[in-house]
């Protein structure tokens, strides 16, 4: 995960995977990381939507609510046809255009926050998902829990999971404590057990590459992550910071 806003290349050759904000590196640049033989994929939130954004006042009508941990920042209505078109046709297109590995779309707990049980906000994410894949670039996403469940009951309609080539998970083994200073735990030993079989029933049923978002607690938590996601063949990241840079 690369948050840095001055397009700085350091260490991201270090990872098999980096998720950067494109909109701060140039082309070149992103074909630099590439050479190095990592995955460059575009961070685009699709729920959470920046004040700053230069397309924000053309959606604030449908903005949600303002994000509970910083106010520049508002939930926007996914289930809305014109969002889900602006963000298939003009962002995931914008990022397609860069020569990106691939896109990872955020945002999707919008959905258990304030749409659970909204058929057409889950097919809009699945929409947008549809058209990264119809791209032949790489599909990564978070899926809250509640959409999962919700897309399992739609049957024949739950195809966009199907579509998702990365999955996040965070906080399996850790979790964050305070966010402001960056304080973090070893998660309870019945969450973990919780999220391990939830990950691996969704794999059973969806065949995801799984990507493990931990924090750091200790060296002795680190190799317990990294020693687990060896075993199952699972991708992780373990961060110092909330902001994953």
């Amino acid at each position: 995960f690369q948050d840095r806003t001055n397009g700085s290349l350091q260490n991201l050759d270090h990872y098999n995977i980096s998720i950067i904000n494109a909109d701060y590196y140039t082309d070149a640049q992103i074909k630099k990381i590439q050479a190095t033989g990592t995955k460059v994929f575009g961070y685009l939130n699709v729920g959470l939507i920046s004040k700053s954004a230069s397309y924000y006042n053309d959606f604030k009508d449908i903005m949600l609510k303002d994000y509970e941990l910083d106010s520049n920042y508002s939930w926007i209505d996914v289930s809305n046809s014109s969002w889900k078109n602006y963000v298939r046709e003009t962002l995931i297109t914008g990022l397609y255009n860069r020569g990106l590995d691939g896109i990872y779309l955020a945002g999707t707990r919008v959905y258990e926050q304030y749409l659970t049980g909204k058929y057409n906000a889950r097919q809009s994410i699945g929409d947008m998902m549809l058209r990264v894949d119809y791209l032949e670039i790489e599909v990564m996403a978070d899926f809250c829990d509640s959409m999962m469940e919700d897309f399992k009951g739609d049957g024949t309609d739950a195809y966009a999971p199907y579509y998702v080539d990365y999955y996040i998970q965070e906080e399996v083994f850790t979790k964050v404590t305070d966010r402001a200073t960056n304080k973090f735990a070893a998660q309870s030993s019945e969450v973990e057990t919780d999220l391990k079989n939830k990950i691996i029933n969704q794999n059973n049923l969806y065949d995801f590459n799984v990507v493990l978002l931990e924090y750091e607690v200790d060296k002795a938590t680190n190799d317990k992550i990294e020693s687990y996601c060896a075993e199952m063949g699972y991708h992780c990241y373990i961060s110092k910071k909330v902001t994953l840079n």
